[in-house]
């Protein structure tokens, strides 16, 4: 069986909102926060128990790549986020 390889990467969303270009193949952004977070309009919202999290996935194919840039900005309350890349090797 031949398998293909990939990596995972984790980086921080800045608290002030903004834009990333994400160029991976499958893209995870994840509110930790006690407010909303909001991602080319798709609402997040806070997790409802202390220590979890709320997510919005988007997955590809093997040899396809998510070139989006995602626009996101915070509601009122805490502003804790990451995204999540997974890109082929």
């Amino acid at each position: 069986m031949n398998r293909q390889k990939y990596t995972v990467e984790s980086l921080p969303l800045n608290q002030n909102g903004g834009t990333i270009e994400v160029n991976c193949a499958d893209v995870t952004f994840i509110n930790y926060g006690t407010g909303t977070l909001t991602v080319n309009g798709i609402l997040i919202p806070p997790p409802t128990v202390a220590g979890q999290w709320n997510a919005f996935s988007i997955g590809g194919n093997l040899g396809e790549m998510d070139v989006t840039k995602y626009n996101y900005q915070f509601g009122a309350g805490t502003a804790v986020a990451v995204i999540v890349k997974r890109n082929y090797a």
